[in-house]
Order: structure tokens, then C-alpha cells, then sequence
């Protein structure tokens, strides 16, 4: 019996994922979004730094890389609360499935004070 490429490579990621521990720093930054966190900030950056560039002002601050810490940890608490809103959905998909809230490793209490506090406090932060 032949497999098809799409078969074996479905269900090494299956085996992949399976085998993945999961532990609560590695599911935190899944809730948390990580690496789409990253990208805002990096884009927020870069958009900084191109308009300093057309208004001549430095963009070197210590007010800029404060406001970056505080979008970054804003982005992350909406990435949670996202999590939290989709979970039942996330948890039919099995591409969304392993999903820390979708899994049930983070309940949904706990996901919605990290969300809201990681929302208050980047936003006081950047205040």
C-alpha cells in the first residue's frame, strides 16, 4: 500500500507535535504569540525609523524603546484574549487543535487575566 506524499508528511507532523512537550513557559509564548508579537514591533520600528528619518528628528530614544516594550506586551495580551475568544473553534481544527487554550493546559480564567493584565499594564506602561 502506497502513501502519498501529503499522508507521510501529515502524519510526521502529527508524530512531531505529539511527541512536544509542553510546559507552561512554552505555553505561555505560544498564547502570547511570539513571533507575530515580534513582527509588530519590528514593523512599528521600522516605521519609527523611516518617518525620523523624513522629519529629522533622532530616532534613537529611550521614550521609543519604552513604547516598544509597552506595544509589545499590548500586542501580546490581545493574542491571549484572541486565544481565549477562539478557543472552541481553535480546538475543532487540527491545525489550531495544540493551541494552549484550545488544549485545555491553560484555562480560560487564566488566559483572560493574562490577556487583560498584560493589556493594562502595557498600556500604563506607555502612558
Amino acid at each position: 500500500m502506497a502513501i502519498s506524499t501529503t499522508q507521510f508528511a501529515q502524519g510526521h507532523k502529527t508524530a512531531r507535535t505529539a511527541a512536544r512537550r509542553h510546559t507552561l513557559v512554552s505555553d505561555y509564548i505560544e498564547l502570547f504569540k511570539a513571533r507575530v508579537t515580534l513582527m509588530v514591533v519590528i514593523t512599528a520600528a521600522a516605521g519609527f525609523y523611516l518617518g525620523s528619518l523624513r522629519s529629522g528628528i533622532s530616532p534613537f530614544h529611550l521614550q521609543f524603546v519604552e513604547t516598544l516594550i509597552g506595544m509589545a506586551v499590548v500586542t501580546a495580551g490581545s493574542a491571549a484574549l484572541n486565544q481565549a475568544l477562539e478557543r472552541r473553534t481553535d480546538a475543532l481544527m487540527p491545525r489550531t487543535a495544540s493551541r494552549p487554550m484550545a488544549a485545555r493546559r491553560i484555562g480560560l480564567a487564566h488566559g483572560l487575566i493574562l490577556g487583560f493584565a498584560a493589556i493594562l499594564g502595557g498600556s500604563v506602561f506607555i502612558a
